[in-house]
């Protein structure tokens, strides 16, 4: 759910949104079973059981139960960064930034 809702404010830049912990939750969990399912070789550079944990302590970084998209996209990407792959990865929303810059 928030992966395309996600995409679609990256698009808009409508920032002041916020997500729920357990969407968030379960977005993550869609994302870690997506590159596993995708990546021809995920563990090249990290195994399975480091990703594993990067995994669980993305979920456990999720602390508060209201987060913005700027918060959500710092715990994906520093997830998916685990994965060391140059392809893997998800884009910072500028436009999302710039409306919290100039607020």
């Amino acid at each position: 759910m928030v992966i395309l809702v996600f995409f679609a404010l990256y698009s808009f830049g409508q920032s002041n949104l916020r997500f729920s912990k357990e969407a968030i939750a379960e977005d993550l969990d869609q994302l870690y079973t997506s590159l596993q399912e995708a990546n021809y070789d995920l563990y090249a550079y990290t195994s399975e059981e480091e990703f594993a944990a990067a995994y669980q302590e993305a979920l456990r970084s999720i602390g508060k139960d209201s987060l913005t998209l700027l918060e959500i996209t710092k715990t994906f990407q520093r997830f998916v960064a685990v994965a060391n792959i140059g392809h893997t990865s998800i884009d910072f929303p500028i436009p999302a930034y710039r409306e919290y810059a100039t607020s």
